[in-house]
């Protein structure tokens, strides 16, 4: 524009087409931004937005054809004018509109979350189990016999002997969920000696929510996460923001749809402020050793679900200019084809008019099938 305004001081003879040429492009641009604070004020239905669209096309190819059409040639600029829109701007409206999945927000806010758990069931992960293998960690036949769900866990010790030399054996028995069956592990040790390993986690202190499958509880959404085991806490410290990250993705998945898979990422630093509400650690006795388990509850709330649905139409918004800016390319190639053709005819008289014409609906047909396979997800509308 500043070139354009010194090139018409310069030259008093090309200050008339100029300042046409940039009052034109401002006219346009103004149209361009007031349609687009129109649409995201209204929030039309679809047949809105491509009427609204072929609008816009019809009066961007009119102006265009009067501005560089010679007059011998007007006719062929009409013509442009009316099927241009029609070929072009009308389908690009269309990917844009239709290729792209609308997120509602009725049924709570929970919409795709509820037709998921209607079709399957959630996916608990699933954990190493604490009793592996070991000599010292067999279940005894009075146990497994023994399918009695029990509400708490229960202690039950054995009488002392009268010799001091005599070990108690102590029997826990441990229950972790109501429909599994009790499982007793024998611990032997003397009266007046502590154990020398360390005591195995039993389930007294063990919070509900670390076996809860994925669930909604009021107007949040609640899921849990286990890192482990490992060695030491630090070792699960480092795999739990890959864990919750790996735990977002899938929220959000369920949340929008499978088709935004990849697509719409929530920050890490958010997750860790944000979404983590408890954590809990437990030890568990293997045959190599006591072993670290990192339990750790996420809720997803409607600040959360807010911020996946901006960041999805940021991503839409994205996705758009992208292929807003493909299609300018392509309008852009289409009006330079049109009026060097023009030009071509009005050098030659005419005399190649009828192969211009067909040589022009192919340059169409060819734009036209390019942009259905290269704008990203217009194939599918």
């Amino acid at each position: 524009a500043v070139l354009g305004l010194l090139l018409a001081l310069v030259n008093p003879n090309a200050r008339k087409p100029i300042l046409i040429t940039l009052g034109t492009l401002l006219v346009i641009s103004v149209g361009a931004v007031l349609l687009i604070g129109f649409l995201r004020f209204l929030e039309p239905n679809n047949w809105l937005i491509l009427l609204l669209f072929a609008l816009a096309g019809i009066a961007l190819f009119g102006l265009v054809a009067l501005i560089v059409v010679n007059p011998k040639t007007r006719p062929w600029g009409i013509g442009l004018a009316i099927v241009g829109p029609m070929v072009v701007v009308l389908p690009l409206g269309a990917f844009f509109v239709m290729s792209v999945r609308t997120v509602r927000s009725d049924f709570g806010g929970y919409p795709s979350l509820e037709r998921v758990h209607e079709i399957s069931q959630p996916v608990v992960p699933v954990e190493l189990d604490a009793d592996i293998h070991s000599p010292d960690n067999e279940a005894t036949p009075a146990a497994t016999a023994d399918n009695t769900p029990a509400e708490e866990p229960t202690i039950e010790e054995t009488p002392a002997a009268a010799s001091s030399d005599e070990t108690t054996t102590k029997t826990v028995n441990l229950v972790e969920t109501a429909e599994e069956p009790k499982r007793k592990t024998t611990v032997p040790a003397k009266p007046s000696e502590k154990p020398a390993s360390p005591p195995e986690t039993t389930t007294e202190d063990r919070p509900p929510w670390v076996d809860a499958p994925p669930r909604k509880v009021g107007d949040v959404y609640r899921m849990t996460v286990n890192v482990g085991p490992y060695e030491t806490r630090l070792d699960c410290d480092r795999q739990l923001p890959e864990r919750i990250q790996a735990a977002a993705d899938d929220y959000v998945d369920r949340y929008l749809g499978p088709e935004v898979k990849g697509r719409v990422r929530l920050p890490a630093d958010y997750l860790e402020k944000n979404t983590v509400r408890e954590t809990w650690e437990e030890t568990r006795e293997y045959s190599v050793g006591p072993m670290t388990h990192l339990h750790v509850l996420l809720e997803f709330d409607r600040k959360t679900n807010d911020l996946i649905k901006q960041q999805w139409r940021d991503a839409q918004v994205r996705e758009r200019i992208v292929q807003a800016g493909t299609a300018l390319g392509g309008v852009l190639t289409v009006l330079l084809a049109a009026f060097g053709l023009l030009k071509f005819d009005l050098a030659t008289g005419g005399a190649y008019r009828k192969h211009m014409a067909i040589g022009a609906i192919l340059l169409l047909l060819a734009l036209v099938i390019g942009g259905w396979w290269l704008i990203p997800g217009s194939a599918g509308f």
